[in-house]
């Protein structure tokens, strides 16, 4: 669910009053802004943003208030209903007579979870994601992955191109990384997944640290094979005698007006 539904959802829950984006994050559910580490003031900043920028036309506005107040944009005292919207950029696709544009993702799990939804066609038909975030409740990585055809497991990361690579995106993959050298988090990772019909291929990937990293990433903008060569240099000095290597891959989600959507992975 994205911030502006999570918006929308504090609005009707308290009879549509006027508020201030603070009283919003007040009644909000905190959990939409993932591992956002801004803060309380970032967070309203997002749902300020949301207000005046992303859906203006959407919310009515009060300025004899200060800080301002908003609401939903009503109609003959009957709120006008809302379609879920995206942000999107300046990038098009043209597919027969629909024009596609490319979503533009805000928030890092509002992209996880057109992830989860597409994974076959970013992975592959004989593949099974498992939500090991959502399932263990504390960080060590999005997902994981299990290829049945290839019994290969792989370790999920999504990401989005505006967090940098060796600022952020290369500091969370090696944190997990070091995490996993903790037997007590191993255990944690191997047993409180259900992993189904594959659990014993799984675990024993785990046990051995055999297994590769995929980041699934919105734009690529580096050299993918230059980086990847860095990259799993660092990772040898990380667990030394490992065979995981870690690879990217860029998915993109476009929308026409009807909200069909097409996908782009490369």
């Amino acid at each position: 669910m994205a911030l502006f539904d999570k918006i929308v959802e504090v609005f009707n829950e308290n009879n549509n009053i006027w508020m201030t984006t603070r009283d919003i994050y007040e009644l909000i559910d905190k959990n939409i802004f993932g591992e956002n580490k801004n803060g309380p003031q970032g967070h309203i900043n997002m749902i300020s943003r949301d207000l005046s920028q992303r859906y203006s036309e959407l919310f009515e506005v009060n300025e004899n208030y200060k800080p301002k107040r908003y609401r939903l944009a009503t109609t003959d005292k009957d709120v006008i209903k809302l379609n879920k919207k995206y942000l999107v950029n300046d990038i098009k696709l043209f597919i027969g007579d629909k024009v596609y544009e490319e979503i533009a993702f805000e928030l890092e799990n509002e992209y996880e979870d057109f992830v989860k939804k597409a994974y076959k066609n970013i992975f592959g038909e004989n593949t099974i994601y498992y939500d090991v975030k959502k399932k263990l409740g504390r960080r060590i990585c999005d997902g994981l992955l299990y290829d049945y055809e290839l019994d290969r497991v792989i370790i999920v990361e999504n990401e989005l191109a505006k967090h940098d690579l060796w600022g952020h995106i290369i500091p969370q993959i090696s944190g997990f990384l070091i995490e996993l050298n903790n037997e007590e988090v191993r255990n944690k990772l191997k047993y409180n997944v259900n992993w189904g019909e594959y659990e014993l291929q799984i675990i024993k990937a785990i046990d051995n640290y055999k297994f590769d990293i995929i980041v699934v990433i919105d734009r690529i903008t580096f050299n993918i094979r230059e980086e990847e060569r860095r990259i799993n240099k660092y990772m040898q000095q990380i667990k030394s005698g490992s065979n995981s290597k870690i690879f990217f891959k860029e998915f993109r989600v476009f929308l026409s007006e009807d909200n069909h959507m097409v996908y782009h992975v490369e």
